[in-house]
């Protein structure tokens, strides 16, 4: 049996994934609080504090005090880091117009005060390491070559069997990709590339901030390249599916029992996929949804398959998922990763 090319598959991480544009005109709620030192009950300043996947967030006080506002309704991971402290995480649900509070306590971490730790490793295996990481990281579409790893030495490599490759880092990995107009701050939860199986399974919380056109001449650039970069993906593919606006937004959706391109009769998908639940959206479905972009090329549409990781998926009312990787992505979308990645709640 032939797969698409590329034939790996990702396991997706959407809801941590995933411009500055805001959802509708209910963006009112607040998140405020303080960030303390774990063991002493210390105030912490300058610690980053942001909702992970977007380019909402802030920096702590000389007090500890932190407040982001105009915040729509849905659930955030809200996310304080600073460097020679864990990072600490709370997934927190915004249902109405409040202002919620949150506390969090950093635990101090020590670092060893040496250069790049190569774990068994020598140099030129290291950069070999380094290359698979950023292909399967940053993707294969061509706007990785415009993404730059700022920091490459801060992350380590294993070999953790024959064929699997896990990479780790203890601080934030510093991306500027230059394609879209972003500098992104991500930490990496977890990284591993299975050469046998061809899967990525990785999970981040990066934090997206706009880069300054310091020339005039980029900003239309950006703009051009994020609406290449979201038309056709997974992300406008879930805000239509919530939206019962599949067939507006150039996508054709049926069932298969394999990521196969060979040419089979196929069961058509569009009203099957999603059920509402109240303010929620659940989407079931058996084996594998097969979806074809064809608003840009009909004869040759865009084709990627989708497997649940879950029985069903629980949407929000913008298209995000509530679950934490909760879906395996085979074809077209498997190719992609932080070189054409946009904020959580982009609307071109």
């Amino acid at each position: 049996m032939r797969y698409l090319n590329p034939i790996f598959c990702i396991v997706l991480f959407i809801s941590s994934f995933l411009s500055t544009n805001t959802p509708g005109q209910q963006n009112q709620a607040v998140i405020e609080g303080r960030v303390l030192e774990r063991a002493t009950g210390a105030p912490l300043e300058n610690v980053n504090v942001y909702i992970s996947g977007t380019t909402w967030g802030t920096a702590t006080d000389r007090n500890g005090y932190f407040k982001i506002k105009s915040l729509p309704t849905g659930t955030h991971e809200v996310v304080a880091s600073i460097i020679g402290y864990e990072s600490l995480t709370k997934v927190l649900t915004v249902r109405d117009q409040n202002t919620y509070t949150l506390e969090f306590k950093l635990k101090e971490t020590h670092y060893e005060l040496e250069s790049v730790e190569v774990k068994g490793a020598t140099p030129d295996e290291w950069n070999s390491q380094l290359e698979i990481f950023k292909r399967r990281f940053l993707g294969e579409s061509s706007f990785a070559s415009e993404c730059v790893i700022t920091n490459p030495e801060i992350i380590n490599f294993e070999w953790i069997n024959s064929h699997t490759l896990r990479a780790e880092s203890g601080q934030p990995i510093i991306i500027i990709n230059n394609a879209l107009g972003y500098k992104i701050r991500c930490e990496l939860v977890s990284f591993l590339w299975d050469t046998k199986s061809q899967r990525i399974r990785f999970t981040v919380r990066p934090s997206f901030a706009e880069l300054k056109d310091t020339t005039g001449l980029l900003k239309e650039k950006w703009i051009k390249n994020r609406r290449e970069v979201y038309y056709g993906s997974m992300d406008n593919f879930l805000k239509a599916a919530v939206n019962n606006s599949l067939t507006e937004n150039g996508f054709q959706v049926y069932l298969d029992d394999t990521p196969s391109i060979e040419k089979k009769h196929l069961h058509h998908a569009d009203n099957d996929l999603i059920r509402i639940i109240g303010n929620e959206f659940v989407m079931s479905f058996s084996d594998y949804l097969k979806i074809a972009f064809v608003l840009n090329d009909p004869v040759h549409p865009e084709v990627s398959w989708i497997k649940l990781v879950y029985p069903q998926v629980t949407l929000d009312k913008y298209g995000y998922p509530i679950q934490q990787l909760p879906f395996e992505v085979f074809g077209y979308w498997a190719g992609k990763g932080f070189a054409d990645m946009l904020p959580k709640y982009y609307l071109p």
